[in-house]
């Protein structure tokens, strides 16, 4: 099943307190589907997914907030996928993927997604999967799409955007 979805929703927010979600097999720890008119607003959440289910899946319009200290763990689905939204003050401190054929995807987002912490806090660590490092291991940009795919091992960064450059 779902940790937590929020599906359909016209109007209104829904707010999202210091959550921790565990979730096996195919679930998805937080879905967020077709929330045109809507605000989810998530204030420090953990989630952790065994098995091929997703992290933190976002589509179908809607605006996000995260902001705290949020952390994804996957084994081998997805940790983030955002689509078709909105993005304001959107962070996630930490995301571990160790067998996601992508562990970040970031497409037809408007508005801000940081991965990794931000301003004075320290380096943050982002670990993807260690095979397949022929692959890109670069966010690739297009618009305002990111897409980063397999990286080996793990790195440290203070920052990665979607935002454009001055914003």
């Amino acid at each position: 099943g779902t940790g937590i979805l929020a599906q359909n929703n016209t109007g209104g927010t829904n707010v999202y307190n210091n959550s921790d979600v565990n979730v096996s097999g195919a679930g998805t720890g937080v879905n967020l589907v077709n929330n045109t008119g809507a605000t989810n607003t998530f204030n420090t959440i953990d989630i952790d997914v065994t098995g091929t289910g997703a992290g933190f899946a976002a589509s179908g319009g809607g605006t996000l907030a995260a902001t705290g200290t949020n952390t994804v763990t996957t084994t081998t689905g997805t940790a983030i996928n955002l689509n078709g939204i909105t993005s304001t003050a959107t962070t996630f401190s930490e995301v571990d993927t160790t067998g996601a054929a992508n562990a970040v995807i970031i497409d037809n987002v408007t508005g801000p997604v940081t991965i990794g912490s931000t301003g004075a806090d320290p380096p943050r660590t982002i670990c993807m999967p260690a095979r397949a490092a022929s692959r890109s291991a670069a966010p690739r940009q297009n618009g305002s799409s990111t897409r980063v795919k397999r990286s080996p091992g793990c790195m440290r960064t203070a920052r990665m955007s979607s935002a454009p450059a001055g914003t």
